[in-house]
């Protein structure tokens, strides 16, 4: 029994990669009774030209920023709406990237639930409309600390998914660095920079560079795929690593899922995040902060054990008291965010 058995939740999660059914399992696995109004707003395709430009004047001209949200919504309104006519109340609602719905869909599911919980796990300025619902929330949570002096905003971290923690050795996987993640410029030559580097010290490295369209990149060895890789596969890769390569979005500071990942199963990480060392799982023989250091100084840190640490710090980063302390429910320990 757990302090959530027999409760019921909202669940509105990004559902690219499978994330929602990740969360759907987690909370599930507490007790939960999950109504999922996850939908693909990846998927959307303009239904014609017209419609492109229409969206682009809309964007660009009016400063709309949030019409391709209500487009992406339209497509998936009346499945979404009868699940809210359907739901008489539940107890909690948590929506993570809230601002892919409608702020009027937030607002009727405010009158269906008891506690309505928001997450952004991405910087609030990538998409700006986001200030338009954070006041709609009772608990409302950002991971970058920069995005803690908006007002009415609590600081949470990222958490490590102990739902997928069965089953997970294989050994085709197994490699001594690996990557997941997708192409951007702005990142390319760091990864590729960094991989070289950990080739050059005859590390066998695993990665997968996700695009929508095949990409060679003959400079650093590396090739793109289309195939977009499931949450669970990554972390079966995770898994089956020694270390984590990470790689800072530009856009916001916040600690990516890879950090907890490692944490999880006691994996060294290579980052090019500073923040790491303000946190309390941070050693220096765990996370590398790398910064176009010496291949040398990259060298020692690989050739360092790892150091383990306390229960309570992984414990403190589970799902379970990740979601207590979202909810503000049973007992838990506080998730800061170094300022």
């Amino acid at each position: 029994m757990t302090v959530f058995s027999g409760k019921t939740i909202v669940l509105g999660a990004p559902k690219h990669y499978n994330w929602d059914g990740v969360i759907e399992t987690e909370l599930k696995n507490l007790g939960f009774m999950t109504t999922n109004i996850s939908f693909y707003d990846h998927q959307f395709q303009y239904r014609d030209r017209f419609q492109r430009l229409k969206c682009f004047f809309f964007r660009e001209i009016v400063g709309n920023r949030a019409y391709k949200t209500k487009l992406k919504f339209e497509a998936n309104k009346q499945w979404l709406e009868e699940q809210l006519r359907e739901l008489s109340s539940a107890d909690y609602a948590l929506i993570i990237r809230p601002d892919v719905y409608p702020v009027e869909f937030i607002k009727k599911l405010r009158t269906k639930v008891k506690k309505l919980i928001g997450y952004q796990w991405d910087g609030l300025g990538r998409f700006p409309h986001i200030y338009d619902y954070i006041g709609l929330f009772d608990r409302f949570f950002v991971f970058d600390s920069d995005d803690l002096t908006v007002p009415l905003v609590l600081p949470i971290t990222n958490y490590a998914p102990v739902a997928l923690c069965r089953n997970l050795y294989d050994e085709a996987l197994q490699s001594v660095v690996y990557y997941s993640g997708g192409y951007t410029k702005q990142r390319i030559d760091l990864l590729g920079r960094l991989i070289q580097d950990c080739r050059s010290l005859g590390l066998n490295v695993k990665y997968h560079l996700h695009h929508r369209k095949p990409l060679t990149l003959p400079l650093y060895n590396l090739d793109t795929t289309t195939k977009p890789l499931a949450y669970e596969d990554n972390i079966r890769c995770a898994y089956n690593t020694k270390i984590i390569l990470d790689l800072v979005n530009p856009v916001h500071h916040g600690l990516s899922f890879r950090f907890f990942e490692a944490l999880l199963f006691d994996k060294k990480i290579v980052t090019n995040n500073p923040r790491a060392m303000e946190y309390d799982f941070y050693h220096p023989d765990n996370i590398f902060i790398w910064d176009n250091n010496s291949i040398e100084e990259l060298r020692a840190f690989i050739s360092r054990p790892y150091c383990p640490l306390p229960m309570e710090i992984k414990e403190k980063y589970s799902f379970t008291n990740w979601l207590q302390y979202a909810l503000d429910e049973g007992e838990y320990a506080r998730l800061s965010v170094p300022c």
